[in-house]
């Protein structure tokens, strides 16, 4: 499985999630965006943080088979 983690409009942009998981999330001009995708387990421990933390739940996680990933 694949995790892939992304920011939806609905951004406020008030800063939490670039708080709790810098270098993964950064605040973009109008709203927060992923630089890239977190690749350790503590990455992924402050990516998943962010998103619990978001008030507008505008950090989407999806979980894909290796093989749909891929394309």
């Amino acid at each position: 499985m694949t995790t892939t983690y992304s920011i939806a409009g609905d951004c406020l942009r008030c800063g939490a999630c670039s708080t709790l998981a810098p270098g993964i999330i950064a605040m973009g001009e109008t709203i927060a965006v992923v630089v890239r995708q977190p690749a350790t387990a503590q990455e992924i421990a402050a990516t998943e943080a962010a998103l619990f933390n978001c008030p507008m739940l505008a950090i989407r996680k999806r979980t894909a088979p290796v093989q749909e990933a891929l394309r």
